[in-house]
């Protein structure tokens, strides 16, 4: 529950016009290559990197599934284990697909994750779990589709700090409004209904969450970070999982 009483999830979805729904898909498919280049694509590397640095289940052996791998960024840094990239947009996943040989491209979503139980040593989501309205509903997946000694490894941005925010107002919503016009704070809304909190709360209720890493400075904090790495496990048993 939030603190006013009302349930957390699932998150309400704002109304798009369909100009807005328009201006929103161009604008994904170009920050999705925009947004790891200069400044900003070192501190998004920040999170990628330091994920794998955290594994304890990686290797040629490890079975790795992405979930929102979009154009296949991450893919680079697991070459030596089998790889399997879940994207919901049919045109991020073929351009993964072509530049990344040994990613496994599958069309699906995060709630209904079409593998068999115990399938994966690994989970990685990078950037994704802020996007969904109905965190839990994903979560559960997660715990089904992952082996039991497996791992859960998590990257978000660090919303709601202080740090995020001018970051934000420096870079994407400076160049969307630059090149779109319009109310970047409203899609920013539609697109990440959960804060870093919302997401944190909700893994912990469901994994226990081994290892928090804030990037690039590694203070344990949102408010001078700009993107936190999590490792997690499936040691919560189903029995104890938060049903709210």
């Amino acid at each position: 529950m939030s603190k006013k009483g009302a349930p957390l999830w699932p998150k309400p979805h704002l109304e798009l016009s369909e100009q807005e729904q328009r201006v929103r898909r161009e604008w994904l498919l170009e920050y999705s290559d925009w947004g790891y280049v200069g400044a900003l694509g070192w501190v998004q590397r920040q999170a990628h990197v330091e994920l794998e640095k955290l594994s304890r289940r990686k290797g040629a052996s490890a079975v790795t599934l992405e979930i929102g791998c979009g154009k296949g960024y991450h893919a680079q840094f697991c070459t030596g284990s089998a790889y399997v990239g879940l994207e919901h947009d049919r045109e991020h996943l073929e351009v993964a697909a072509s530049r990344y040989r040994h990613l496994g491209p599958v069309q699906g979503d995060a709630y209904h994750l079409p593998f068999r139980p115990a399938t994966f040593d690994r989970v990685v989501s990078v950037y994704v779990f802020e996007h969904l309205h109905d965190l839990p509903a994903s979560l559960a997946e997660v715990r089904r589709v992952l082996k039991p000694d497996g791992e859960l490894l998590v990257g978000l941005p660090a919303e709601g700090g202080f740090a995020h925010e001018m970051g934000r107002r420096l870079t994407t919503r400076r160049r969307f409004e630059a090149r779109y016009g319009g109310n970047y704070l409203r899609l920013a809304r539609y697109e990440h209904p959960s804060t870093f909190s919302d997401v944190l709360e909700e893994l912990r209720n469901r994994f226990t969450v081994q290892t928090v890493r804030y990037l690039p400075f590694r203070l344990p904090t949102v408010h001078v970070n700009a993107v936190v790495a999590m490792r997690c496990v499936s040691a919560v048993p189903d029995s104890q999982v938060s049903a709210k």
